[in-house]
């Protein structure tokens, strides 16, 4: 089950993206305080919400998107002051349960995924590999045997632009990358795009259940 623990964004929906990104830089002691708020409805509210469903649940999924196509909207220091020790609590609560955890966040994510995955995350979601180095054989090689990775198939070009035919090279390429050991769930690196032409749909699906 997916619950509230976007904290970075709640944050900016109560200040506005542009704003709270300034405050983060030049009011230290507001930020604080709403990130502590912030942190705090969330955790109570994702305790409450794992009393009722924790035992029949298997997996949780938040997102935060904190990175863009470069890389963090702020610097991994900052992350780590105001949002890694709640993302620790928020863990460490759903473990509690033998939850697996997922973590998304688009973009180029390098400065923070290593917390997060120090952090306790099972799944990160999602491999944009169109995002700055964040090429599949770099995201493997740096991360491929701490976490399972959600994602890998550009939805920007790839699926967009290529034919179907250079999909399924691209499918086969990360399959064999991977080999039977597990730890990736083969997915759009987000939402398919409307103009995305069907048979490249269909191409995926078809190659992947051919193994």
């Amino acid at each position: 089950f997916g619950t509230l623990s976007n904290l970075f964004y709640i944050c900016c929906y109560l200040r506005g993206m542009e704003q709270f990104l300034m405050d983060m830089a030049f009011d230290q002691k507001l930020v604080e305080h709403i990130i502590g708020e912030v942190g705090d409805f969330c955790i109570e509210f994702n305790r409450r919400s794992l009393e009722v469903i924790g035992n029949e649940a298997v997996y949780y999924g938040t997102w935060d998107d904190v990175a863009g196509q470069d890389g963090l909207m702020f610097s991994p220091d900052l992350f780590k002051k105001y949002y890694l020790p709640i993302y620790k609590k928020l863990i460490e609560n759903i473990k509690k349960y033998g939850i697996l955890f997922g973590f998304h966040c688009c973009g180029s994510v390098h400065d923070v995924l290593p917390f997060m995955i120090d952090a306790g995350i099972d799944v990160f979601d999602v491999v944009q590999t169109s995002a700055k180095e964040m090429e599949i054989e770099n995201v493997y090689r740096l991360y491929g045997k701490d976490v399972c990775l959600h994602g890998c198939l550009d939805v920007q070009k790839l699926l967009v632009e290529k034919p179907a035919s250079e999909i399924r090279e691209e499918i086969k390429k990360i399959m064999d990358l991977w080999g039977n050991r597990g730890g990736i769930i083969l997915a759009p690196s987000h939402e398919t795009l409307p103009d995305t032409p069907v048979e490249n749909v269909l191409a995926i699906y078809e190659t992947i259940h051919e193994g």
